[in-house]
């Protein structure tokens, strides 16, 4: 079984977040966003915050689905 986690935003008052079932260790999931983080200006990082809706049916999530700019 692999490690669970919770990655989340707080932009503005409202809260955001997502649940990662697996690889949620710091050396899996922990370094692969603060190099995310890290390559992207404020700016870029506020507009995809912005950017993240609820998904209410997981079903409908594809790689065509999600994007980064």
């Amino acid at each position: 079984m692999g490690t669970r986690g919770l990655l989340g935003f707080i932009q503005k008052g409202v809260y955001k977040g997502t649940f990662n079932p697996d690889n949620s260790d710091p050396p899996m999931l922990g370094n692969a966003i603060i190099r995310f983080i890290l390559s992207h200006t404020d700016e870029e990082l506020d507009e995809m915050i912005t950017k993240i809706e609820q998904v209410r049916d997981h079903r409908t999530l594809s790689l065509r689905t999600c994007s980064y700019p």
